[in-house]
């Protein structure tokens, strides 16, 4: 259970929900990562910021729109718009409950990806 990915699923279709408008491509650029700063809560996303130059809008506006999007959201304890426009989440308990109870049946698998599975790359050590 990627709970990142989980979340950079749900902020898009808030935004599509939001701003029809919404290209693909601009959607393509938002990111859903652990914030710089922990006391910034469980999850960032710069979702607002991205999409604001092509809607033509403000990006506090639409950020503070998806904040009020992820109001009912049981996984979500509290989302607050921050700077420019980045939305920090502090997630609820029992979504770190189920990512746990992934983690536990996934075992010894957890972790494990096959991106790059059977590709050839070049590591390059510089001292």
């Amino acid at each position: 259970m990627d709970v990142f990915a989980i979340f950079a699923d749900r902020v898009s279709a808030a935004l599509k929900s939001l701003y029809p408008d919404v290209t693909e491509e601009a959607l393509a650029r938002v990111v859903v990562e652990p914030p710089r700063d922990p006391a910034h809560g469980d999850l960032s996303s710069n979702a607002a910021m991205v999409v604001a130059k092509p809607l033509g809008k403000n990006p506090r506006e639409i950020a503070t729109a998806l904040a009020n999007a992820f109001k009912e959201d049981q996984d979500v304890a509290s989302v607050e718009v921050a700077g420019p426009g980045f939305l920090n989440f502090r997630l609820a308990a029992p979504i770190w409950f189920k990512v746990l109870r992934s983690i536990a049946e996934q075992g010894g698998d957890f972790g494990r990806s096959d991106i790059g599975k059977g590709e050839r790359v070049n590591g390059e050590y510089v001292s």
